[in-house]
């Protein structure tokens, strides 16, 4: 009996390690915003929009390879978005890794430079980004060859990805609930974990994939594409 309650508390304690968080936005701002979860499985063309105030979220996904985009906008196009990146592996503690990214405009052309966005984990110890407002944001990626600002933390942190920060409330580290069958929606509710990835790349925009040097223990790269 002892070595019975020994494995489960064991198992309980594994599985309690290896479960996995989600991907937050959070939207801050006075008005809609538009996201596109892009991945080499995912590329969808319809936008989920997120209210005023409102949050959207997902268990973090893992595709076959590479890693996933959410592309974010204040219209509702995928041209000249901010960038959500993600990825997580199946080993080591620091597990996920996770970045901004301005690689698809420049300045004043991101959607929320004059709004200030906010990237962190719901584990403090995580680094955080902060992009100010009217600034260009020195913490997220603006070269897509340029792998220094991948941030990492355990995959089992939600990470918040949060438009127009510097506006009160709306930056909750909560996952928030998709109904099964359903469309994606804003409220808030239970998260099915998902498997895991091996390798790291980050996804965006353009015709043909470019693929980068193998960086600090993940492979990184970009794909861009200026679809509609």
């Amino acid at each position: 009996m002892q070595l019975i309650a020994s494995v489960a508390a064991l198992a309980a304690t594994i599985t309690s390690v290896n479960a996995l968080g989600n991907a937050i936005v959070n939207n801050n701002c006075a008005f809609p915003i538009y996201l596109w979860p892009t991945d080499t499985e995912r590329n969808p063309s319809q936008a989920v929009t997120v209210a005023p105030g409102g949050s959207w979220s997902e268990p973090y996904h893992a595709p076959a390879s590479g890693g996933v985009s959410i592309k974010i906008n204040k219209q509702n196009s995928k041209s000249n978005p901010t960038q959500f990146e993600y990825t997580v592996a199946s080993f080591g503690a620091s597990s996920l890794w996770y970045d901004g990214s301005h690689v698809d405009c420049v300045g004043s052309a991101c959607p929320f430079y004059d709004f200030g966005i906010n990237l962190k984990a719901s584990d403090p110890s995580c680094p955080t980004r902060d992009c100010p407002v009217g600034q260009v944001c020195s913490g997220f990626y603006t070269l897509w060859n340029d792998d220094v600002n991948t941030l990492s933390c355990a995959s089992s942190a939600n990470t918040v990805f949060t438009v127009c920060s510097v506006n009160q409330g709306g930056d909750s580290a909560s996952p928030v609930q998709k109904p099964a069958a359903a469309a994606p929606t804003t409220t808030k509710a239970a998260v099915v974990n998902e498997a895991v990835l091996t390798t790291f790349a980050t996804h965006y925009a353009e015709p043909t994939k470019r693929s980068e040097p193998v960086h600090h223990g993940h492979m990184h790269f970009h794909q861009r594409s200026n679809q509609e």
